[in-house]
């Protein structure tokens, strides 16, 4: 990994001071791991204890829990805050709940707190203090109603892979999230390190582009919305990773990454004679210790918007990931395509001869996955404003 370089710039384009063709930032995104500075408190992590069985789980938190008489895999405190569920005995899953429960225990988490944490939040907790802290590199969905959900290394280190949360104002009221041992044991030795790079080229011809030797740290307002442009422009911003450890692991999945920028290129100046002005910047959607998946949008000339997207299989070795690796198999694209009504029967029958190679097609979030079906005609394989309405959209199970 290059040493660092402090960033210099505002969002008029100052220069950054980078003498390299590509700038670069290190920053963290998804891995908080065991540098989270939460405030001293004497509560109970539950995480701690959820590879017990559920009597070793009582015993061990001082929780005493009654099964449920209908349900028997749930397991519930008589007031009903707490509840975890179980399947043969182990725990796979735990909630708090300061809104069904009892009105009195209700009362009193508004006005004491609660002595039980989950991945290191406890009800009555502020979710902009935890947003800051624990969560604060974790992708997340928005739900409806204060409903939030939650992706991180950090979560996959204990086992989640989805924390949901709801917060009424500023204070959380309900916490809840599956337990994986799986996922655990994958995500305990990880660490990612991002950085942050940029690739700047200028010139007056597309095949003949020269690096910027000090790159900016954002894309001039100026250069964007021109009507007469006399050079064309590249500002693309991308991240890089390293995985400490794990050098294979950490050149595949950077891999991935360059092929994504290169396709950006490919379809937009080295397509055309034209002086244009490309403008890219990238987002993680989702983010755990199985997988990555990343989408850039892209401008050019300020007008047209555009996505490449670019999908990672941590769990294997840093590969592409496709919609098999996520347990989605091609019947359900399939049924998901055949329901739309946006959709032609013979884009959607193409899409599906290319099921396990299409690896930026899709892009994953929490709860969603949309999968992008093109026009095979269309000149460029980037997804375009009109794609977006083409495509397909359904929540992950």
């Amino acid at each position: 990994m290059e040493t660092e370089e402090s960033v210099r710039g505002d969002e008029q384009g100052e220069k950054s001071g980078s003498s390299d063709e590509e700038f670069e930032k290190e920053k963290s995104y998804s891995d908080v791991n065991d540098e989270v500075q939460i405030e001293e408190t004497e509560k109970i992590e539950l995480m701690d204890y959820v590879e017990l069985d559920i009597e070793e789980f009582m015993k061990e938190t001082g929780i005493h829990l009654f099964q449920d008489k209908e349900e028997q895999t749930i397991w519930a405190t008589d007031d009903d805050v707490i509840r975890v569920h179980t399947d043969g005995g182990k725990i796979v899953g735990l909630g708090m709940d300061g809104i069904l429960c009892e009105e009195k225990s209700k009362e009193s988490i508004k006005k004491e707190g609660y002595p039980y944490t989950l991945a290191g939040i406890s009800l009555n907790d502020q979710i902009s203090y935890i947003k800051e802290t624990v969560l604060r590199d974790a992708c997340y969905d928005d739900g409806m109603l204060g409903e939030e959900f939650y992706s991180s290394l950090y979560l996959s280190k204990l086992g989640i892979e989805t924390l949901q949360v709801i917060h009424d104002g500023d204070k959380i009221r309900m916490l809840s999230t599956r337990f994986d041992q799986s996922l655990k044991d994958n995500s305990e030795h990880l660490e990612y390190i991002w950085t942050d790079r940029i690739r700047h080229k200028e010139g007056t011809k597309n095949d003949k582009l020269e690096a910027v030797q000090e790159p900016y740290a954002h894309m001039p307002g100026g250069y964007q919305g021109s009507e007469n442009i006399e050079k064309t422009v590249v500002w693309i911003k991308y991240p890089t990773l390293e995985i400490p450890g794990e050098p294979e692991m950490t050149e595949n999945a950077n891999a991935v990454i360059q092929e994504a920028v290169k396709k950006i290129e490919d379809n937009t100046y080295k397509k055309t004679d034209k002086n244009i002005v490309v403008t890219a910047d990238y987002k993680i959607n989702y983010i755990s210790g199985e997988f990555i998946s990343i989408s850039f949008d892209v401008y050019v000339d300020e007008e047209t918007v555009e996505w490449q997207f670019c999908n990672i299989n941590i769990s294997r070795n840093g590969e592409k990931a496709y919609l098999a690796d996520w347990g989605i198999t091609k019947e359900k694209v399939a049924k998901e395509c055949f329901l739309s009504e946006e959709l032609d029967e013979e884009d959607v029958e193409e899409y599906l001869k290319n099921y396990d190679t299409n690896w930026d097609q899709y892009t994953m979030f929490i709860r969603r996955c949309v999968v992008f079906v093109k026009d095979p005609d269309q000149e460029s394989e980037l997804c375009a404003s009109k794609d977006w309405e083409r495509s397909v959209r359904w929540y992950r199970e």
